[in-house]
């Protein structure tokens, strides 16, 4: 498998992770003061360094300009919905699609080379494209539901930026599509209706 492809998606699914599957309070912190915005980041920067620790001479380099770039699209996200709450699931695919383009493009400079995550991932390798699909359709649909459901409301417009999903709400979603989606992967198809 393609070294990488490896770090792509290993940055990727670090990004999904500090983004998708943090709790409900560090969201609404996150939208309430810059002290949240820097812990969120914080958490993916840990995450990304995890991954990127020792990959080639640069690869401090590769985590600055990912941690920055995060949190700079995320600040600027936190803006476009203050400014544009009525295209809150706009706001939210703009800021995913800015990320992944971000991501490539350290990717593809920082070119092959290696980690001691990547060499320990490395044999799990064709399932990191399965993994990151699913952590996308059980995490992140729930925020783009959540978000298409602002856009289509967008009622009041003083509680869009700060309104958020609660944990329950996120876990029961979360473990619903989890389901479904693991029936439908083991042929387990006729099963999914119950879930």
């Amino acid at each position: 498998y393609d070294p990488i492809m490896i770090l792509f998606y290993t940055i990727l699914l670090a990004h999904l992770i500090a983004d998708f599957m943090q709790p409900a309070a560090l969201v609404k912190w996150t939208k309430q003061n810059i002290t949240g915005l820097l812990v969120h980041t914080g958490i993916y920067l840990i995450l990304t360094f995890i991954v990127l620790l020792g990959y080639g001479p640069y690869w401090w380099l590769w985590l600055i300009i990912l941690g920055f770039s995060h949190f700079v699209l995320d600040r600027l996200k936190l803006w476009l919905n203050d400014k544009f709450s009525h295209l809150s699931l706009h706001v939210f695919l703009l800021d995913q699609i800015l990320h992944v383009v971000v991501i490539a493009g350290v990717v593809v400079i920082a070119g092959f080379g290696t980690s001691p995550f990547l060499r320990l991932i490395s044999k799990y390798s064709a399932w990191l494209p399965a993994i990151t699909g699913y952590v996308i359709v059980t995490f992140g649909v729930s925020i783009l539901v959540f978000e298409a459901g602002r856009t289509i409301s967008a009622s009041n417009p003083d509680e869009a930026n700060t309104t958020v999903i609660s944990f329950k709400d996120r876990l029961l979603g979360m473990a619903e599509r989890a389901l479904a989606v693991t029936l439908l992967l083991t042929e387990l198809y006729f099963l999914a209706p119950l879930s």
